[in-house]
């Protein structure tokens, strides 16, 4: 059996922390992290290319991205073993299919039960898979540290899973500290961004939200490391053949990493960065609460059947090609927000198959239409006089109903299960 992780460089006197030992890292690897953070964030730009509203394209999207995660792990993690080890390490991609695969599986785990709250599968089935969310999260942080044997190219078994346990057993909260730093990061950083752009149409800001979509697992993948190098048992690290002086490599590699970078990855200021993420993301809500949209939108015809309201808009945005444009939040109402129906139940645009009610393809104009229900019939829909388009809490247009097409004799529709934006 292993000795206990506690045993280890990090309770040495003097050692480096986890974070001292991750900003020594990055800073080492400044050369060769631009493509491997590219390669960390193209799942975020191929959802720009591939509709991920298809729910297969988007599971296919979340699938892909991480397995990109964990092979980016892989290569960092055996980049370090390499710079760490006594002798040259010859490079093996042996480790990576296991890594993955447990990393996935674990990863399913959690993903799995979150999913199913999305389908249309009955409350009680939903609220069975909510239930199990809870032990999958739990197992999860207890064995936060999978990768660490298998890394070392270990099989999975019970010295893998005392080595992986070691981790938390030491320290119950060490899978906490590795993440909550760089999730905090991960949230203020497009609440920043988007103090320019709280809508996203500027293209700049936009992209610079989606490049920013890796520095979470960057930062995870450096601590989580910095744990695991420091956390090693005394007799694995030997027995694996590197440096015989650890202590002093690690505290060596610490020092040169920036100090404000690791005081800011440290537990005791999570809470500061979360506050402050929190505030500015309040303050570019109210301001995109009012914000109307960069499109111009017309009213060009309207239907009124059964207790649902159509209607067909023209609309035209040339500086920004729509960015930032989300049909789901029209909604029908009064002058003072009386809402008469949400939001749309559908939403089409010519030249585009499927919903477009999450947002619209880059182009300059087209023709839109909403289908809207209510708990209105079709003739006393067409009767109210002060009913208007509203864009979250901006007002846009009054309807002069009794120019809209009136069908009677059609049923009412009821609105979809998942109907909400």
């Amino acid at each position: 059996m292993n000795a206990p992780a506690n045993s280890s460089a990090a309770s040495a006197p003097g050692a480096p922390t986890a974070y001292e030992v991750a900003c020594g890292m990055l800073l080492q690897d400044w050369k060769i992290l631009l493509p491997l953070y590219l390669l960390l964030i193209s799942p975020q730009f191929a959802a720009t290319v591939i509709p991920a509203e298809d729910p297969q394209n988007a599971i296919l999207l979340l699938l892909a991205g991480r397995v990109i995660d964990l092979c980016f792990l892989f290569l960092v993690g055996f980049l370090w073993l390499r710079r760490l080890s006594l002798k040259p390490r010859a490079f093996s991609f042996k480790p990576l299919f296991p890594l993955v695969s447990a990393g996935t599986a674990l990863w399913m785990t959690v993903t799995i039960p979150l999913a199913v709250q999305f389908t249309a599968l009955p409350g009680s089935i939903k609220m069975m898979f909510l239930v199990l969310l809870i032990p999958a999260i739990l197992i999860n942080f207890r064995l936060f540290f999978f990768f660490v044997p298998l890394l070392f190219g270990q099989r999975a078994g019970r010295d893998a899973l005392n080595l992986t346990k070691s981790f938390t057993d030491s320290d119950q909260y060490a899978a906490l500290k590795v993440v909550l730093a760089p999730a905090a990061i991960s949230l203020l950083i497009p609440n920043l961004l988007a103090t320019f752009s709280p809508d996203e149409r500027s293209a700049i800001v936009g992209t610079l939200i989606d490049l920013s979509a890796g520095v979470f697992w960057l930062l995870t993948t450096y601590i989580a490391l910095g744990y695991a190098f420091l956390g090693l048992p005394e007799s694995f690290w030997h027995a694996q053949g590197l440096d015989p002086y650890r202590n002093a490599r690690l505290t060596t590699l610490s020092m040169r990493g920036p100090r404000w970078l690791a005081k800011t990855l440290s537990p005791k200021k999570v809470v500061t960065i979360f506050v402050l993420s929190a505030l500015v993301w309040a303050g570019n809500f109210l301001r995109l609460s009012d914000m109307p949209p960069a499109a111009t939108l017309t009213v060009t015809a309207m239907e009124a059947s059964g207790n649902s309201l159509k209607l067909t808009l023209r609309a035209e945005d040339a500086t920004y090609q729509f960015r930032g444009f989300r049909p789901i939040f029209l909604a029908l109402a009064g002058p003072q927000r009386g809402v008469i129906s949400k939001w749309p139940e559908t939403a089409t645009l010519d030249g585009v198959d499927g919903d477009v009610r999450l947002g619209l393809p880059l182009r300059d104009s087209g023709t839109l239409q909403l289908d809207f229900l209510t708990e209105r019939s079709a003739a006393d829909l067409v009767k109210l006089e002060d009913l208007y388009v509203w864009y979250r809490n901006v007002k846009l247009a009054k309807l002069d109903l009794s120019k809209a097409k009136l069908i009677e004799g059609q049923p009412a529709a009821q609105a979809p299960v998942n109907a909400n934006p």
